[in-house]
Parts: C-alpha cells; sequence; structure tokens
C-alpha cells in the first residue's frame, strides 16, 4: 500500500507519516473518542464536529443553548427525514413547517402578543409550549396515542385508549393499554407526554443535558403508575420534549416495536418510520400550540411575523 501511495502521489512516505499507531493515538489524546465504524469517514467527521460545537458554541440565553443540545439528538432530527407525501401525512404545511424550523433555529416566529393566560409572548413565541390554555397542545397527545395503538396492532397486538378498570391513586387512567399480554405474560400501559424544553423548572437540566426534562418527565410517570405496575402490569412512559427528544424508556420502547414491524411487513425501514410519524406529532404539536394562543384579529398584523 506504502509503494503504491508513492508512486500515485509521487512523493516518499517516510515512518512517521506512514504510522498509524502514533497517529492514532495523537487522535484519541485530540478527541477521546474513536468512531465505532473507522472505514466510514462522516463517524471521523462527526466526532471532530461535536468537539468544535462543545468547545466554541456557548449562547447568553439559556433557551439558545438548551436549542442546541436537542437537535443533535437522532430522534430531534427524525421529522427532516421524513419523505413529505400528503397521502401518507408526512407533508407539513406551510404555516406548520415555518413556525418549525423557527423554533429548531431559534428564529423569530411571530409578533409580540398577549397569550390567554395573561403572559406577554415574545417574538421567539415560546410560551404557548407550555401555557395550560394553549388548546393546540391536546392534538399532539391524541396523535402519538394514535401512533403508538397503530403500530401495535401492525405487529397484531390489539390495544385500547384510556381503558377501564385501570387507574391510578389519583383516579386518571393510562392512555392505552394492549388487551393481550405485551411481555413475561404482562400486558403494556402506556402514557404519553411531552414536556417543554424551555420551561422555567427545566431549562437549567436542558441546557446542559438534552433529553433531562424528558427522563424527569418519565421517573414522575413511574411512581404515578406504581400502583399498577404493583399488580402486574407492565408501564412504559412516554415522555418528550418539545424540541424532539425522547427518554430512554421510549427509545427502547420503539426500537423493540421497530424490530417487529420490520419483520411484519418486510420493511427494514419501519422502526424509522415509526419515528419519524412520532417525531411530526410533536412538531405539529409545537406548531398547534402556538397557533392556539393566538388572538383573534381582522387585520392579524399583531399575529404573524413573516
Amino acid at each position: 500500500m506504502k509503494v503504491c501511495l508513492e508512486t500515485v502521489l509521487n512523493v516518499s512516505l517516510n515512518d512517521k507519516q506512514w504510522d498509524w499507531t502514533e497517529a492514532m493515538e495523537t487522535w484519541i489524546i485530540e478527541t477521546q473518542e474513536i468512531p465505532t465504524n473507522p472505514s466510514v469517514q462522516k463517524e471521523w467527521g462527526e466526532i471532530l464536529m461535536k468537539k468544535k460545537i462543545g468547545r466554541e458554541l456557548t449562547f447568553v440565553r439559556d433557551e439558545d443553548n438548551a436549542r442546541l443540545k436537542p437537535i443533535q439528538t437522532k430522534e430531534s432530527c427524525a421529522w427532516l427525514n421524513a419523505l413529505p407525501c400528503k397521502n401518507v401525512g408526512t407533508l407539513l404545511d406551510d404555516n406548520t413547517l415555518r413556525i418549525c424550523m423557527g423554533l429548531r433555529l431559534g428564529c423569530d416566529i411571530c409578533q409580540p402578543f398577549t397569550c390567554p393566560c395573561g403572559e406577554r409572548i415574545d417574538s421567539k413565541g415560546l410560551h404557548p409550549l407550555c401555557c395550560q390554555k394553549s388548546s393546540g397542545r391536546f392534538f399532539r397527545h391524541s396523535e402519538v396515542n394514535n401512533i403508538i395503538k397503530r403500530a401495535l396492532a401492525t405487529i397484531d397486538v390489539p390495544s385500547i385508549l384510556e381503558p377501564t378498570g385501570m387507574a391510578r391513586e389519583d383516579g386518571k387512567r393510562p392512555d392505552g393499554a394492549t388487551i393481550i399480554p405485551w411481555s413475561c405474560g404482562q400486558v403494556l400501559i402506556w402514557d404519553f407526554t411531552c414536556v417543554d424544553t424551555f420551561a422555567k423548572s427545566y431549562v437549567k437540566q436542558t441546557r446542559c443535558t438534552p433529553g433531562a426534562a424528558a427522563e424527569q418527565a418519565s421517573v414522575r410517570k413511574i411512581n404515578k403508575y406504581k400502583n399498577l405496575t404493583s399488580t402486574g402490569m407492565h408501564f412504559l412512559p412516554f415522555a418528550t420534549e418539545t424540541m424532539g427528544t425522547w427518554c430512554g424508556k421510549a427509545k427502547e420502547w420503539t426500537r423493540d416495536v421497530g424490530k417487529k414491524l420490520a419483520t411484519k411487513s418486510g420493511n427494514y425501514r419501519a422502526k424509522d418510520f415509526l419515528t419519524q410519524n412520532i417525531s411530526l406529532a410533536v412538531q405539529r404539536g409545537n406548531a398547534a400550540s402556538i397557533l392556539g394562543a393566538l388572538p383573534s384579529d381582522k387585520n392579524m398584523d399583531e399575529i404573524f411575523y413573516l
């Protein structure tokens, strides 16, 4: 190989230039990480990019730092990889796409206005993502639960939404449950939630650790359903964030279901399609939350920034 390179490049490669071991030692000192698949150039570049981002990109606002971390995760990018097709429901309308990209990039998406709760909303439009009075957020909850239900049905696991006879201690029911056993003779019950990455109670954690808010929400859900899990039910806390990150339990379950979907359908990309659909539902929920908080104004001047 060395002789071939010297012949093609018309240069003489000395031993130091050809020392793979020394090159790897230098790489490890600089990056402290080795690619999983060294033959893929993309993985080497990703390591350098992560180091560069972590070392050089910092922002004054906590919200901007909290945005930078999540958008580097696989789940938060899934909706961008979905083929836009109206026949399968993956096409975003122009206004929804504008809002979703504005939130992702930190751009201004609207003129300042007052939320129905009385809070003054700036041009970034972040407040409706966590506002209890924004009607649009209910769409996301319903849509993701329907996606989970359809995915289970595809692998021949029937389920029902808001099952009767299964209530936690405060009387609230889970979002869904399988009718037949899911694993180890246990039926599966799940509860979906989407917490705001930029909420004041989370932003200090999410600015440092992507998915921190989703993990906290997952733990809370598990504690709330202890009375049901103690009776022999398998509980799935499907927690996501508005910026697209998922909790570990949700990722693990999606991988498991994705494999079964691929086996059932013969399409090795089945898991990716499931992830993309859930990711799209989260993004549509973000846009619906903001649009649901907008005031009614005939001339629309105070609503839209673009």
